[in-house]
């Protein structure tokens, strides 16, 4: 008896749930009775709230409208097209930037790298030819790098001026 008013209160926490049928939308079925297929979307259930469109929005057309439609279609002058009416502009293209900076960095360089505009045209250095070779404006047998003088080392200027500001400072701070 004790334990049959246990288990009544425990399962007066819960409550059943309802069973509802489930409409399950699938692949639709043809005049002939044979499967189309599943079409663009999945099958998929239909849950509360929800409805299902219309196959036909509207209704179909009588076909004298459909022949009154075709006709007039054919009549439409261009006059009263509405892009027959827009003017025309011409497009300009956008005026590019001629003064490109660029940078001009190898990783075998010691020099630092070059970064500024090229003003030089090249007929045969071209987009669909980068690697080729111009004789004309560039000479490739000078190598630039030996030319190249790395600046010597110097003195910090700063260092001394503030080693004296320093010592200035930790006299002030000794007592003895």
């Amino acid at each position: 008896l004790r334990k049959k008013r246990e288990s009544d209160r425990f399962l007066s926490f819960f409550s059943k749930v309802e069973q509802r049928p489930v409409i399950t939308y699938a692949a639709s079925v043809d005049a002939a009775g044979a499967e189309c297929g599943a079409g663009p979307a999945l099958p998929f259930e239909l849950k509360e709230g929800m409805r299902v469109a219309p196959i036909q929005r509207r209704p179909a057309l009588s076909p004298h409208t459909y022949d009154h439609l075709l006709d007039n279609d054919e009549s439409t002058s261009r006059n009263s097209l509405y892009l027959s009416n827009v003017p025309r502009r011409r497009t300009t293209s956008p005026k590019r930037n001629e003064m490109r900076a660029k940078l001009f960095q190898f990783h075998d360089n010691y020099r630092p790298p070059y970064y500024g505009t090229w003003r030089k045209r090249s007929k045969t250095i071209t987009g669909r030819r980068p690697f080729g070779r111009d004789t004309k404006i560039l000479d490739y047998d000078v190598d630039s790098d030996e030319e190249w003088e790395d600046e010597p080392e110097g003195e910090e200027i700063g260092d001394e001026n503030n080693q004296s500001d320093e010592s200035e400072a930790s006299d002030k701070y000794r007592c003895c």
